[in-house]
């Protein structure tokens, strides 16, 4: 069983990362 704990920060990972890849996905177009 996962905790919530481990959820909520597997959900900040996975935002951060999608956030990070949108900025590169925006530079390189703009680049």
């Amino acid at each position: 069983m996962v905790g919530l704990k481990e959820i909520k920060r597997v959900k900040e990972v996975f935002s951060d990362t999608i956030s990070k890849i949108q900025i590169i996905a925006i530079l390189s177009e703009h680049g």
